[in-house]
């Protein structure tokens, strides 16, 4: 058995004890509480300089302010920082997260009937399950309003990031009254996946994308990546049409696996090539799925590496729904740090549920 050493030991102890340090210094520093007050990184900066002409202690200011700069995190943080940010989010928001864990156990204690397939985990180890809603109604009017749309507007000019045309989104196409709506409000859906997060998710987004490109783009979701909102999200990819291996599947490694990948080349952001993943992993690893029109499949993307859309025959069209955790960049971390990125501006909770003001973000973020 491989021994620790001292150094080895030290390290991990400090990594815990930075943790520690940047909570202490949220709850008793009068600076932080000023800038979280003024909202202003760079006052801080400045602020402390004229105090403190010390470079290794202003290196450390420095170094803190980025931990709580949700913009960098996203863009060019490292794991590490992201689960440092994880952490220092969940202490700022940790009332709010112990009511999303009480109305997670109260949602699915009053909704599990409603669930057509209750054997549909989102295994902790994996991060990834496929279901079948097939014949499930309001999935059926969903997938039938999807083509509707699809019709309508395809022919259209469209926003593309080049692997995928986006034909329809939440943030200015559906209100709550629509059929996709409803869905993506569903207990077949929301069970499952607060069961994953241990509490009540919210729903972020949703859109109607195609897949069109025959070229497989290097830069593009065609290449291996890990989202980077965040330590753990949920996407559901559900097909409108059948999706077999010539028609670009939605392809992922489990979020162990992936681990193993990440920490191997050292990821942070980025895409990777099917050769390096498979140098780490058999590609018998892979979970490749294919399906039926309405196959319905849950994957954390900010733990499992995924890609899709590599077409070959004919175009690919999947409804994309993304649910979040409080403690995603998106999401502001403290009163006064910007704005949320608001995906379902059309949507309105009901006035007496509970479950949809924090299901679409109006409470508890």
């Amino acid at each position: 058995m491989p021994s620790l050493s001292l150094g080895a030991i030290a390290q991990s102890f400090l990594k815990k004890l930075d943790i520690f340090f940047i909570r202490l210094l949220f709850l008793n520093n009068p600076f932080f509480k000023e800038v979280i007050k003024q909202s202003s990184f760079r006052w801080l900066e400045l602020k402390i300089s004229k105090i403190d002409k010390n470079p290794q202690s202003l290196a450390l200011i420095k170094q803190i302010i980025y931990l709580i700069d949700r913009d960098y995190i996203r863009s060019q943080g490292t794991r590490e920082d992201r689960q440092y940010y994880y952490e220092i989010a969940r202490f700022i928001k940790r009332d709010s997260w112990k009511l999303r864990e009480i109305l997670a156990q109260e949602y699915i204690k009053k909704n599990i009937d409603k669930v057509i397939d209750r054997t549909v985990k989102i295994d902790d180890e994996i991060g990834i399950a496929i279901a079948s809603l097939k014949g499930y109604s309001l999935l059926e009017t969903a997938l039938i309003e999807a083509k509707e749309i699809i019709q309508k507007k395809e022919n259209q000019k469209l926003i593309s990031k080049g692997s995928l045309d986006f034909i329809a989104s939440s943030k200015k196409d559906f209100d709550s009254n629509c059929a996709i709506a409803r869905l993506a409000l569903d207990p077949n859906l929301l069970v499952p996946i607060a069961n994953y997060f241990g509490i009540l998710p919210i729903l972020f987004g949703f859109d109607i994308n195609r897949a069109s490109s025959r070229e497989v783009l290097d830069w593009s979701s065609h290449r291996y990546h890990l989202d980077p909102e965040d330590t753990m999200q949920i996407k559901v990819f559900i097909y409108l049409d059948d999706v077999d291996e010539n028609v670009g599947p939605f392809t992922a490694i489990s979020a162990d696996k992936s681990k193993a990948i990440a920490e191997y080349f050292n990821y942070t952001v980025g895409r990777l090539k099917d050769e390096q993943v498979h140098s780490i992993i058999d590609p018998k690893n892979e979970t490749i799925c294919i399906g039926r029109k309405g196959t319905t499949i849950f994957c954390d993307t900010n733990r499992c590496f995924h890609y899709g859309g590599r077409i070959k025959e004919r175009e690919r069209y999947v409804l994309t729904i993304y649910y979040s955790l409080p403690t995603s960049t998106w999401f502001p971390l403290f009163p006064g740090d910007g704005e949320r990125r608001n995906l379902t501006p059309l949507m309105r909770p009901s006035e007496d549920s509970e479950f949809e003001k924090a299901l679409l973000g109006y409470e508890l973020v």
